[in-house]
């Protein structure tokens, strides 16, 4: 909108402080064509007319944002359709997200999101820097001059040519987490001195917006995800295992199977309590998602069980990755408290090729039964407990 805008009700108060002037000169009449002229001249009519279009054209086009947004309600389509749709509509250069750091935004990008969508639409910003910058939480901050400072909201990695720029704080919840940025090549586009109203009622929309696909996404994420560990559920796992496997047990592509229980989990509990028994399976979880690819599988089986869905390798290659797994368990013990946990996991692998004809619940079968064969040969197994300052062994027989 331009400086030299008026508010959309100008008209109005002039004809009503005319009006009231001339009753206050005893002249009752009413208004005639001649006032109206007097009028026209004394309040520049026609750049008022011109600013009254341009408002009407910019609340539609926020009318059309608004019909988009009702229909979003995960986060990729927010990335993939919103955020260009808005671009598009008010023709903006640039439009992206900067997350704070640890908000509850952040944490839904992190497990919802690949990399690949978001690189080049949303930065992450520690909360420090952000509130050197963005003063309130409440107000836009827009900046078409020295703009130097705010080169840390770009994505990481770009750096984009504009020459004024609008950061829109984003809420969730009442929280800030983060904001919806433009940047445009024109100097002009976004001016400080600009009627920032339209800009706060974009700030609210988007916030509601957010906070809806957020509430959505969270219901999503429980329905498939064990909420302990955060990796996959056993329903959606064995979901996976039969698509995989195709109806008529076609098999689309190699693969191997790992079910696994880790060893004394029983023993865990009972003498260092639950609260290490879950502290161990979160970090068993971990572990498995640091040393499996983008494309493996990983899920909590249930209880101390968990599995593996292991692509394009036979079992020979899985027990590579089993090792490596093991390996990294042992280097990186578990420090819960006063507890320093070593673990350990049994498992059996199915391996599964194209020529290969098997049902889900046979290959799961196969698998479970070298698991426990594998568990009960290593039932004497010791997993290595100390306790400070005691320095105390607890084994897991």
């Amino acid at each position: 909108m331009p400086k030299e805008q008026l508010p959309l009700d100008t008209i109005t108060r002039f004809i009503e402080e005319f009006h009231h002037q001339k009753i206050a000169n005893g002249q009752s009449r009413p208004m005639n064509g001649s006032d109206l002229l007097r009028i026209i001249k004394i309040t520049d009519f026609e750049n008022i007319v011109k600013c009254v279009k341009k408002n009407e054209d910019m609340y539609c086009r926020v009318s059309q944002v608004e019909s988009k947004m009702l229909a979003i309600l995960t986060l990729r389509d927010f990335f993939k359709v919103l955020i260009p749709h808005i671009a598009d509509i008010f023709n903006i250069s640039y439009v992206w997200i900067s997350v704070i750091e640890k908000s509850s935004l952040a944490d839904l990008i992190s497990r919802r999101i690949d990399s690949k969508t978001i690189s080049k639409k949303v930065s992450f910003i520690n909360s420090r820097d952000f509130n050197k910058l963005i003063m309130t939480n409440s107000k836009p901050v827009i900046v078409n001059k020295y703009l130097s400072p705010f080169s840390i909201f770009f994505p990481e990695g770009q750096s984009f040519p504009v020459r004024s720029m609008a950061f829109v704080p984003i809420h969730i919840d009442g929280v800030c987490v983060g904001t919806l940025n433009f940047g445009d090549f024109a100097s002009t586009q976004f001016d400080p001195d600009e009627d920032k109203s339209l800009v706060e009622s974009i700030m609210a929309k988007i916030s509601l917006c957010l906070s809806n696909i957020s509430a959505h996404e969270q219901v999503a994420y429980l329905s498939t995800h064990d909420v302990l560990t955060g990796l996959l559920n056993r329903t959606t796992f064995e979901k996976l295992l039969n698509d995989e496997l195709g109806k008529s047990g076609d098999i689309k592509n190699i693969f191997s199977l790992v079910l696994m229980a880790v060893d004394g989990f029983k023993n865990i509990n009972s003498r260092c309590g639950y609260g290490c028994g879950d502290a161990a399976l979160r970090h068993i979880a971990q572990t498995l998602k640091s040393n499996i690819s983008r494309t493996d599988v990983a899920a909590r089986f249930s209880g101390d069980h968990f599995a593996l869905m292991i692509y394009g390798k036979r079992a020979d290659a899985a027990e590579e990755v089993m090792t490596r797994i093991q390996q990294s368990l042992d280097a990186t013990p578990l420090n819960y408290n006063r507890i320093t946990l070593k673990t350990s996991l049994s498992y059996g692998i199915a391996s599964v090729e194209k020529e290969t004809n098997i049902r889900p619940e046979a290959l799961l079968k196969k698998a479970d039964e070298w698991k426990l064969a594998a568990k009960k040969q290593r039932k004497s197994r010791e997993i290595s407990v100390v306790m400070r300052p005691e320095l105390r062994q607890v084994h897991a027989s």
